[in-house]
């Protein structure tokens, strides 16, 4: 009776468990269903030149760009496979290391709208020289849009590669209808620096 049960429960295991094919980036997709069961891995390493921290200065306005490795981020409803991403946050500070120095803004913040605060609000992929994806810019004050968040897609564009430190293009613009009067807060077309 023992010897059943254990089969059973075997059998019953073997049964739910699906077999995850690890896969690169560039795995060519034709159909929804091409994504079932596949973790797509930044295999090639692409990521990790711009995971870290990108900044621009003018005059005393310092923007800020923090980009993180997400591994394994779960895709789908209901889940159904994985993707590695980069995402990240930003920030504008005045006066950067002095004692002046002031926090104009920050987009680690609560957000009503969520119901907590996003741990990045930049999301995306990358490829050998260039990152693209969406940012929601949550820092703007506008009665048109009481979210208080405005939505767009971004890139960032190494411009030396191989070189130190790396300078990218950071771009960002808006896509499908615009809003009069409505414009992103964070800068939307510098050369950013590594840190």
């Amino acid at each position: 009776m023992k010897n059943i049960i254990i089969i059973i429960i075997i059998v019953i295991t073997s049964i739910s468990c699906k077999a995850q094919q690890i896969v690169g980036m560039d795995y060519p997709i034709l159909k929804a269903e091409d994504y079932d069961g596949k973790y797509f891995k930044d295999l090639d390493g692409n990521y990790d030149k711009f995971v870290g921290t990108w900044q621009n200065t003018i005059g005393n306005m310092t923007f800020k760009v923090i980009l993180f490795k997400t591994e394994k981020r779960p895709y789908g409803d209901p889940v159904n496979h994985y993707m590695d991403r980069i995402s990240g946050r930003f920030l504008m500070i005045e006066n950067l290391g002095t004692p002046n120095e002031r926090e104009v803004y920050n987009s680690m913040k609560y957000m009503p709208t969520l119901g907590g605060t996003p741990k990045g609000v930049i999301s995306g992929g990358a490829g050998t020289t260039t990152m693209s994806g969406t940012i929601w810019d949550n820092t703007i004050t506008s009665t048109i849009l009481p979210s208080g968040m405005l939505w767009g897609e971004m890139s960032l564009k190494i411009l030396n590669i191989g070189n130190t430190p790396l300078q990218a293009r950071w771009k960002v613009f808006r896509k499908g209808l615009s809003l009069e009067g409505v414009e992103f807060n964070v800068p939307t077309d510098i050369i950013l620096t590594k840190q």
